[in-house]
């Protein structure tokens, strides 16, 4: 299927045909844009990150913090130059063997501002400058958030993403992180001047927040974001998606905590997950099958089962 065919469910349309990330996508990750220090190592604001035993994903070492004073950050922050990226090369070798004919190509740029903060003073120190120092811990906030503007608009001049993916995590397994009321407070406007930015540069806006963010998915759609992920089961999706399937595209919806990353889950268990969310969100379009999972046997069998699915016109 042609790509163009492929955005409409950016554009909330029922394109008889349900988009696959990773396949259906090129991807742009780059580690010269060093937003996390992937295998451990300094970032380019100078958090340390390591990866423990066990652990799936990279952390800011325990006890390390680049910033313990908030009111400090303008002395002890550093923020990077974009400007110095060798961007032109870092795009070519990057979209060589790209297919842009075919596939949906995906800007996804991590740390947004909410994780930033927390990389740099660590998530409990983060959440105190919410409440101590409100007014310091905005204003870093929006330099961070106008550092993610920069690097959209670099990102989308020199790669031509025709979607812009911006992580930052707002949500635990059955709660959010923070109030809906500090999110309001805190990081709405961020979404908002992100999602502003991307449409400026004339790409989607997709934003990526793993666990629960019911309360606030109205809000994202008032922003304007055009789709969100992984959209995961605790946030009862598919009554959200009768609500907003017109205005959100819905990427995920699957349940990993239960099935596709629990080691007991057996392969019928996994499959009959797959075609339950296709069951209940791929009708009407507007729906991407976003699969997200660390274990390789639950990605093998859901692939199986999607081209099934595909191939059966489910």
């Amino acid at each position: 299927m042609l790509k163009d065919e492929l955005l409409k469910v950016y554009r909330h349309e029922d394109i008889g045909y349900v988009p696959v990330f990773p396949s259906d996508y090129n991807i742009i990750s780059n580690p010269l844009i060093r937003e996390k220090g992937f295998g451990g190592g300094l970032d380019w604001f100078g958090v340390n990150w390591t990866q423990s035993e066990g652990m799936t994903a990279v952390t800011p070492v325990p006890g390390e913090v680049v910033l313990k004073d908030v009111c400090r950050w303008r002395e002890e922050v550093v923020f990077p130059n974009l400007e110095e990226l060798p961007w032109e090369d870092m795009a070519a070798s990057d979209t060589a063997d790209w297919d842009r004919e075919n596939k949906i190509t995906l800007a996804m740029l991590e740390c947004g501002p909410f994780e930033r903060l927390q990389s740099l003073m660590g998530f409990e120190n983060s959440l105190v400058a919410l409440y101590d120092e409100p007014e310091e811990t905005k204003a870093l906030i929006d330099a961070i958030t106008a550092h993610r503007e920069r690097l959209i608009r670099l990102v989308c001049k020199y790669y031509n993403p025709d979607v812009v993916c911006l992580h930052d995590d707002f949500g635990a397994g059955d709660r959010m992180l923070i109030s809906p009321q500090l999110w309001r407070e805190f990081f709405k406007d961020s979404v908002k001047r992100l999602t502003e930015t991307a449409h400026e540069c004339g790409t989607f806006y997709e934003h990526h927040s793993c666990g629960f963010i019911r309360p606030i998915v109205p809000e994202l759609v008032e922003i304007g974001i055009d789709a969100i992920n992984p959209m995961q089961f605790s946030n009862e999706v598919p009554e959200l998606k009768a609500r907003f399937g017109s205005k959100l595209t819905f990427c995920g919806g699957f349940d990993n905590q239960h099935v596709f990353d629990n080691i007991n889950a057996t392969d019928s268990e996994i499959r009959e997950e797959v075609r339950r969310v296709y069951r209940q969100l791929a009708p009407g379009g507007s729906y991407v099958a976003f699969i997200m999972t660390f274990s390789d046997r639950s990605m093998r069998i859901i692939n199986d089962e999607l081209r099934l699915l595909q191939k059966m016109g489910e």
